[in-house]
């Protein structure tokens, strides 16, 4: 498979590649694969300072990575991997994830606090309700 890239494309690209040199941002990433977050979410599931899951958030919007929406007080922030690139990314991304035992425990840790049934981790879809 060949993608040409562009001049400003290859300048996202590149900010991509620095925003995912960052074992932080990437176990955010896993994350958002899962569903839409916001901080406070993030923060619980992966043992970090709210602070700190902001500004790896901030970066990872900057590359172009994440979009965030606001849901009443709360920021929610969504994954935004469009097109073929997005989709070349994300198959990597996915990839990577289901190979890193941090990466499962993280998924183990959001589903548990979700009260969903653990599983591998599989593309991303609206959860069901853990009511139901």
């Amino acid at each position: 498979m060949h993608i040409l890239i562009s001049g400003g494309q290859m300048e996202r690209v590149e900010g991509i590649f620095k925003a995912l040199a960052d074992s932080t941002r990437l176990r955010i990433l896993n994350l958002l694969l899962r569903e839409d977050a916001c901080v406070c979410e993030l923060g619980s599931a992966l043992g970090l300072p709210q602070p700190l899951v902001s500004r790896h958030l901030a970066c990872l919007r900057n590359a172009g990575l994440v979009l965030d929406h606001r849901e009443g007080m709360r920021v929610r922030y969504s994954l935004i991997l469009k097109g073929e690139l997005g989709g070349a990314l994300e198959s990597l991304l996915r990839k990577a994830f289901s190979c890193g035992l941090i990466y499962q425990e993280d998924i183990h840790k959001w589903d548990h606090q979700r009260g969903y049934a653990w599983e591998p981790l599989q593309p991303r879809e609206k959860r069901p309700d853990a009511s139901t």
